[in-house]
């Protein structure tokens, strides 16, 4: 099985979109409850659903589906959206026609006490948000059957070495598409 392991914030939704912001959020809401026929859109935080609809860059979107068809793989969530729960986000995940890709999340360890119990260099440079995502990242790997993987994040998760795009423009553009699709063929 091929894995794409997704961040949001600075991959699908740049920093500095912000159209929910100044949106009328009822009738973002609206249009969605309506375009798919559930009510259960507006038990959900009208900030998130309008971030969907009008935040994530569609060039991302876009380039996300396509590395999807191109190589048959599948999303896993290794984004801090995942904290909102899994069926919530698989909703969201929807507005995009993305939640049919979505098969997982990596495991959690942002409570970890004593990081050290993990098997990384101790006098590792990174942040210790991103450590424990390389951590998350690489649990999921090795309990999965995973035959090829990328990570596509905006933080540098340079220990996942060839495994991983860094997303430094603020979203998955074209120039990130190839060289994950390089990285999953």
């Amino acid at each position: 099985m091929k894995v794409i392991f997704l961040d949001i914030d600075g991959v699908m939704q740049p920093f500095y979109n912000t159209n929910r912001i100044r949106c009328d959020l009822n009738k973002v809401v609206n249009e969605v409850v309506n375009k798919f026929n559930n009510d259960g859109y507006y038990e959900m935080n009208k900030m998130d659903v309008a971030a969907l609809c009008l935040d994530w860059q569609q060039e991302a979107i876009d380039n996300l589906k396509k590395l999807i068809k191109q190589t048959d793989a599948k999303i896993v969530l290794s984004t801090g959206w995942r904290y909102l729960g899994y069926e919530y986000l698989l909703k969201l995940f929807r507005i995009h026609d993305l939640d049919q890709y979505v098969i997982g999340e990596t495991p959690d360890y942002s409570d970890v006490e004593d990081p050290d119990i993990f098997d990384i260099d101790p006098d590792s440079t990174l942040f210790m948000f991103s450590y424990m995502r390389v951590i998350e990242i690489l649990e999921y790997v090795r309990i999965n059957d995973i035959d090829s993987y990328v990570a596509l994040d905006d933080m540098n998760l340079h220990q996942l070495e060839n495994h991983f795009v860094h997303i430094t423009d603020g979203y998955f553009n074209d120039e990130n598409y190839e060289e994950a699709l390089e990285i999953l063929k």
